[in-house]
């Protein structure tokens, strides 16, 4: 008897598997060069809750005069980093959306910091030390295109939407703003998927302030991850930073890594992303054939938003601040703001549930600002 399910050579059929997943691919993360009276660095385009912002180091915007207490900022430091955000600028450059140059060419878009629509912030750590989570060195800011020129490498002609109509330019804005905030903040990758040797790529703009050209992608490998609590006793580096953080003598904290990507003074603010990595199930081949396309050129960046990039130099590791930590840090002010608001208007119930939230259930995990600002 003979078997129905067999083809004509007599092979039974392969068995069914299922597909291999792979890590989500991004658009390329946008980079962009922020410019205050105090200095100059990078910043990260992205968007929370779909409202453009731009993410970056608050040591960018200038210092304030004031100590702020530990997680709460008195009200002088927060005018003072709002008016550091007013003067800075911001230049990022993109190829043109809206058909006005060559698709050779290079457009160059100014942003427009609106402090007064969003701004959070947690102020830069003391000199030679490492952030923690009440100095994560992070200013985000919400943004709006603001003027657009065209700018080539052998010319400096550059062209404004003066004469464009209102139609027109209203257009463009829509347009660029979808061409350059394709990252979610929501979509960070979590500090607890990154091990010791996985790969990073580091983006930073080429040139500075309006002679922005485009932004250099290099390769990197972490070298000390973040720290997990010490009670977490699944991970095998949860007393220390790992072998290779111990051979290297470097420092990482619960909401920083380190890695051996080059950089130079002057990039804080720059992106660090993930690199592929092999997927369950996947053959040697199949994913050499990946990584070497995500190396290609133009393919980088296309990770999940790891860290932002703050402190390094050359013949040093860099210094990043994950950015699933500056998320939950934002929540909580925005949980703080809440209870306060709240308070004002005589409703209690919010500071009731704050106080009965469990801090370890929560997407803002162990933070308990809002706890003690409900306690007050």
């Amino acid at each position: 008897m003979t078997n129905a399910k067999r083809d004509s050579d007599g092979v039974p059929p392969p068995l069914p598997l299922d597909p291999v997943e792979h890590e989500r691919v991004f658009p390329v993360a946008g980079v962009c060069s922020v410019t205050t009276p105090d200095g100059a660095g990078h910043g990260i385009l992205c968007t929370l809750k779909g409202a453009p912002c731009v993410l970056t180091p608050a040591h960018v915007l200038g210092e304030a005069e004031d100590e702020p207490h530990p997680g709460l900022f008195d009200r002088h430091e927060r005018e003072t980093r709002v008016l550091a955000a007013r003067r800075a600028r911001v230049f990022v450059a993109h190829r043109s959306c809206d058909g006005t140059v060559n698709e050779n060419e290079v457009a160059v878009t100014r942003l427009r910091l609106l402090p007064e629509v969003f701004f959070a912030f947690s102020p830069a750590p003391a000199p030679g030390r490492p952030p923690d989570a009440n100095r994560m060195d992070y200013a985000l800011c919400a943004c709006d295109v603001e003027t657009h020129t065209s700018e080539t490498s052998t010319s400096d002609s550059q062209n404004t939407l003066s004469a464009v109509s209102s139609s027109k330019r209203a257009d463009f804005k829509k347009r660029t703003r979808a061409a350059l905030f394709t990252r979610a903040l929501e979509d960070a990758q979590l500090s607890e998927t990154c091990e010791p040797g996985d790969e990073l790529h580091l983006g930073a703009c080429v040139g500075k302030e309006t002679r922005v050209s485009d932004v250099a992608w290099r390769r990197g490998f972490v070298t000390a991850p973040p720290r997990r609590r010490r009670d977490d006793e699944a991970y095998p580096y949860a007393a220390g930073l790992g072998d290779i953080a111990a051979s290297r003598g470097v420092r990482a904290t619960r909401v920083s890594l380190r890695y051996d990507a080059r950089t130079v003074s002057g990039e804080s603010g720059a992106a660090v992303t993930s690199a592929p990595r092999r997927a369950f199930g996947e053959l040697d081949a199949d994913f050499a054939a990946r990584r070497k396309a995500a190396h290609a050129l133009g393919s980088r960046g296309r990770g999940a938003l790891v860290a932002m990039h703050r402190a390094g130099g050359e013949g040093e590791d860099g210094e990043g601040v994950m950015v699933c930590e500056i998320l939950r840090d934002v929540k909580e002010t925005l949980a703080v703001g809440k209870v306060r608001d709240a308070a004002e208007e005589g409703n209690a119930a919010v500071a009731v549930a704050e106080l009965a939230r469990e801090p370890r259930t929560s997407a803002r995990g162990a933070r308990s600002r809002a706890a003690a600002a409900a306690a007050e």
